[in-house]
């Protein structure tokens, strides 16, 4: 219930935010070699997709050189960036609850749901740099046919 209210109010704030080219959700080099040094490719396909709740998979191309398709699965994977973000540091909100004892039970399911928020926002970050690319390269070139 908390992610579905998390989804909704994403999706009301203005859809720049999240476009394509928004530069709050750029990946730097850093964190590709990151990516890159904890093997991410090796692992991310055990990450579930859950596109079917947004009418968007993500786990597969499926239109590699239509750019409005590209610029769709930038802004829906924007989109998830910032859910599983919010998700993962709001968890730690449960250690407000009265009937949790906040070190032996709500730290250890806050922390959980930390590392378990940051593996699909690391996923899906990895591939942007990626997707921003091939975003550009369809850009200028139905540009070109023009």
């Amino acid at each position: 219930a908390v992610d579905g209210l998390f989804a909704f109010v994403i999706r009301r704030l203005p859809e720049k935010w999240f476009a394509p080219e928004a530069p709050a959700f750029s990946v730097g080099k850093w964190e590709r070699n990151l990516y890159r040094k904890a093997r991410l490719n090796f692992w991310k396909k055990y990450v579930p997709e859950w596109g079917c709740f947004t009418g968007f998979h993500k786990d597969k191309m499926r239109h590699p050189n239509d750019s409005s398709y590209i610029g769709r699965f930038l802004l829906e994977s924007n989109y998830g960036v910032a859910g599983h973000v919010a998700g993962a540091f709001f968890g730690f909100f449960i250690m407000l609850l009265p009937c949790l004892r906040p070190v032996t039970m709500a730290l250890p399911i806050a922390a959980v749901n930390f590392v378990l928020r940051l593996l699909p926002t690391m996923v899906l970050r990895a591939n942007t740099p990626s997707l921003r690319g091939l975003y550009r390269r369809n850009l200028e070139r139905e540009r070109e046919t023009v």
